[in-house]
C-alpha cells in the first residue's frame, strides 16, 4: 500500500510512490514524466514491441492503476513506473 501524507496547510497530498502523468516519445527513447517533474527515459530497443510500433500505436497509450502503470492495449504492452525506477511493485 502506497505511504501518504498531508503536507501540513497546504492543502496538498504528497505520496511516496511514483505516478506517471504523460507518455512521449523521441526518436530513440519512450519518455514517462512523473507527476513530482521527474522524467524517465527508456530506450526503445529495451522495448521491442513499442520500437517496432507505429506512431499512431504508440500514441494510443493509457496511464492507469493511479499513474503506477502505462498500457499500450492495441500492442499488448504495459510497462510498471515502479519496475521502471527500480522499485519493487
Amino acid at each position: 500500500m502506497p505511504h501518504t501524507f498531508s503536507n501540513a496547510g497546504t492543502g496538498v497530498l504528497v505520496t511516496n510512490e511514483p505516478r506517471a502523468c504523460d507518455v512521449s516519445f523521441t526518436a530513440d527513447e519512450l519518455v514517462v514524466k512523473l507527476v513530482d517533474g521527474r522524467s524517465i527515459l527508456i530506450p526503445l530497443d529495451w522495448l521491442p514491441g513499442l520500437k517496432s510500433a507505429s506512431d499512431d500505436q504508440r500514441r494510443a497509450w493509457s496511464i492507469e492503476e493511479d499513474g503506477e502503470e502505462i498500457n499500450w492495449e492495441d500492442l499488448d504492452e504495459e510497462l510498471s513506473v515502479p519496475v521502471l525506477l527500480g522499485l519493487p511493485h
